[in-house]
């Protein structure tokens, strides 16, 4: 089963792709894709650079920080 990579757009537009594996090398290109350089990014621990980026640690019971989320609300 392949993994999907799923990007939620301020304004509730959603893109999702299939990507090969869940390694930075099959997600950076789908993201670079989508979404221009220098954008702020929000994830649940992928590093990106070339981005402004916000994280949360799920792995670390850290569900929220500030405006970094994991549920795609608003």
């Amino acid at each position: 089963m392949l993994p999907v990579l799923g990007l939620l757009k301020r304004g509730k537009k959603v893109y999702m792709r299939v990507a090969e594996s869940c390694l930075r090398e099959s997600l950076m290109p789908i993201i670079q894709g989508f979404v221009p350089s220098g954008s702020t990014i929000y994830t649940d621990g992928l590093i990106l650079n070339g981005y402004e980026h916000n994280r949360v640690l799920p792995n670390e019971n850290e569900l929220a920080r500030s405006k970094s989320h994991i549920n795609g609300e608003v």
